[in-house]
């Protein structure tokens, strides 16, 4: 009669653009909470004072570039991903 089988997921279409929203989904609340938490975080780790943190004053601007903090959290999260072996 017409109809077309799509397999177990249905629609491959649908099947995407619900896996794409989850992602977009847990990215949103990862953003959230980093948003929340940064602060402290900062604080606790020394984040953009760190040696290798750069910081420029420019016509009354303050423009910062965290290298070093960058590379800290890079490697943590690395640490933590391999620890979680995802």
């Amino acid at each position: 009669s017409g109809k077309v089988y799509h397999g177990e997921f249905g629609n491959p279409k649908t099947h995407f653009i619900r896996i794409m929203f989850k992602w977009l989904l847990a990215i949103f609340i990862a953003v959230f909470i980093l948003g929340v938490a940064m602060p402290k975080l900062a604080g606790w780790l020394r984040l953009g004072r760190l040696p290798g943190d750069v910081s420029l004053r420019w016509r009354g601007q303050v423009y910062q570039f965290p290298l070093a903090s960058t590379v800290l959290l890079s490697l943590l999260l690395g640490v933590l991903l391999r620890f979680l072996k995802i």
